[in-house]
């Protein structure tokens, strides 16, 4: 993820969505944060699936990437 965007919402997600997918999403994400809101999608496919999200200095991570390293941890102890 690259820190000096100047995009509000970063999407990083496991696989490539179609332009009409990515316009549902945006839309979505435009009537929450509202219409001026730049949103951006990077494609990395080691994440498996599943969606990391970067907005404003704040990060959320759905990847099966995190889950399955949350679970690994959880097993070492």
């Amino acid at each position: 993820h690259d820190e000096g965007t100047d995009a509000d919402v970063v999407l990083s997600l496991a696989k490539t969505l179609s332009k009409e997918e990515e316009e549902i999403i945006v839309k979505q994400i435009k009537e929450k944060r509202g219409a001026n809101t730049v949103v951006r999608f990077e494609y990395n496919p080691a994440l498996v699936g599943g969606v990391q999200i970067y907005e404003k200095g704040s990060f959320t991570d759905y990847s099966i990437q995190n889950s399955l390293r949350t679970l690994g941890k959880k097993l070492k102890m």
